[in-house]
């Protein structure tokens, strides 16, 4: 389940100084949990080690090409909203954004209350749409797994899981005991395979298995030159 919508993370990439200085005090003054970027390399990079419930953007960001950075985060993540901040205001210019993939498209100089509004109604709208799905239980040794609410329990605690956390365990519960190819799980959980991803994989394996330590019974076995799989001694 995403994060209450009053609350989330937001990725705010805007290299204008005194916009990403009011940006960052009143979005946080709302509630949510800012994390800044200054250009498109360095927003990508963050998109890859950290959870983000919605990206502010500036339509055109140094060190990335022209909506270069829309296109990499829609491969490798086909559902995050994406909220442009743009000088232009022009018909052709918001028909591009969309075309791009964005969710909102908001025209500087902007009013401070209705780009909270916007935000908040994206992410309200996806959070419904989240509480509204069916939930799912499985068995996983001495845990009990939640896909839809991300949390995995076990001896009367729980623990939230992030998005990519429940995704990747997901694919194992899904590969029953089969090993998972490392590419596989790159595609289906990044949308992407390469260095920066592969980095992140590692990350998160290790999340998992501290995670999975409370039942020594279960292993997140690497398959070396091949991949990973969830067995169950």
């Amino acid at each position: 389940m995403t994060r209450n919508p009053t609350n989330g993370h937001l990725l705010v990439a805007e290299d204008d100084p005194i916009t990403a200085q009011l940006l960052q005090k009143h979005l946080g003054a709302a509630g949510y949990q800012i994390i800044m970027s200054t250009n498109g390399r360095d927003a990508m990079d963050t998109l890859g080690t950290r959870e983000i419930d919605l990206c502010l953007l500036n339509m055109h960001l140094p060190q990335m090409e022209d909506l270069a950075l829309t296109q990499a985060i829609r491969k490798s993540d086909r559902v995050i909203p994406i909220v442009f901040l743009s000088a232009r205001t022009t018909p052709e210019s918001k028909l591009r954004g969309f075309r791009f993939g964005c969710d909102d498209y908001v025209a500087k100089p902007f009013n401070i209350k209705e780009l909270l509004w916007r935000i908040q109604v994206i992410l309200q709208r996806i959070h419904q749409q989240v509480v509204q799905a069916d939930p799912e239980l499985l068995r996983l040794g001495k845990f009990l797994f939640q896909p839809v609410e991300r949390t995995l329990s076990w001896d009367q605690q729980s623990h939230r899981l992030s998005a990519k956390e429940a995704n990747l365990l997901q694919l194992f519960c899904d590969a029953r005991g089969d090993a998972v190819p490392r590419d596989r799980i790159l595609e289906n959980v990044w949308g992407r395979s390469d260095y920066f991803t592969s980095k992140s994989l590692d990350v998160y394996l290790t999340r998992l298995r501290k995670l999975l330590r409370a039942d020594e019974s279960l292993v997140l076995q690497n398959i070396h030159g091949f991949g990973y799989k969830l067995i169950q001694r």
